[in-house]
């Protein structure tokens, strides 16, 4: 009975063991082709910027339907559904406000003194203006969705990758503040700012641009807002 018992017990941490080295093989197949996959998209993302400094503008992503209107010469590199937008507004709001004293002089009459607006406070805050349709050109940055716009490249003073995987481009314009586009994994973030960068030095030359298609690139747009941004 004894040997029986103990024959159990050795069989079942056999088994055991045998799961765990398993669970740990799948584990590192599970590793290795992450690794593998972002080496490839990394390969790719080089290959692409290559492609536009040779005049060669990749075609990436624009198997949706897009709304945005082309100028003459113009192409889409890439465009992704699902990304969100955010902008900074500057808001102004008084404090120390007083609606002052009223005083009454005769049956039916009253004066009210000293009222004042307070003090002009202006902070800047990140309005959160959900989610659309975002896309690089050879000459613009589009977005279509609650506000729908297009950016000229050359009008673009600075574009920067956020820690959480967002693109911050701030134009050139009178209230220059920044605006927000995401969230893509860093990676990806990164390669679209090195895009933004690298479009307006490049000549694509006269007439239609040659155009190739690129094996794949994998973007996902994002539905962070506002409130998500701020707090990363």
């Amino acid at each position: 009975m004894i040997s029986a018992i103990r024959k159990y017990f050795r069989e079942n941490k056999e088994k055991a063991e045998l799961r765990r080295q398993e669970e740990l093989r799948q584990q590192h197949l599970a590793r290795q082709r992450e690794l593998d996959e972002q080496r490839q998209q990394q390969e790719l993302r080089e290959k692409v910027l290559a492609m536009l400094q040779e005049g060669v503008v990749p075609d990436l992503n624009v198997d949706i339907a897009v709304p945005f209107r082309l100028l003459k010469n113009e192409r889409l590199i890439l465009a992704i559904e699902d990304v969100g937008y955010a902008e900074v507004r500057t808001k102004r709001e008084f404090q120390g406000r007083s609606a002052g004293a009223s005083f009454r002089v005769m049956k039916g009459v009253s004066i009210r003194t000293g009222g004042s607006r307070g003090t002009p406070i202006e902070r800047d805050v990140l309005t959160d203006r959900g989610s659309g349709i975002f896309a690089v050109s050879t000459k613009h940055v589009f977005f279509h969705g609650e506000r729908s716009f297009r950016i000229p490249l050359a009008k673009i003073v600075s574009v920067q990758s956020t820690v959480s995987g967002e693109v911050e481009v701030v134009r050139d314009r009178a209230s220059a503040q920044p605006e927000y586009f995401g969230a893509f994994n860093s990676e990806s973030a990164e390669f679209i700012v090195q895009l933004i960068h690298l479009l307006p030095s490049v000549d694509f030359g006269r007439g239609d641009p040659n155009v190739q298609p690129v094996e794949s690139y994998v973007l996902y747009g994002g539905d962070m807002g506002a409130d998500d941004m701020l707090e990363q």
